[in-house]
């Protein structure tokens, strides 16, 4: 029996699909980008305050 083809691939905030295993510089967005480092805090969010500092604000 033949076994099928690994496949990986993340759905992105656009709604391309991204292949994880082949990515195509096709299949990037500037804004899908821009929206995941909004959301990841800087230094792991070990930051004091009432405002998270963002990867996307360094």
């Amino acid at each position: 029996m033949a076994r099928a083809p690994a496949r990986a691939w993340q759905r992105m905030l656009s709604g391309r699909r991204l292949d994880l295993l082949d990515p195509s510089p096709l299949d990037v967005e500037l804004s899908d980008i821009a929206h995941g480092l909004a959301r990841v805090a800087r230094w792991n969010g070990q930051t004091q305050g009432d405002y998270p500092f963002s990867v996307a604000q360094h």
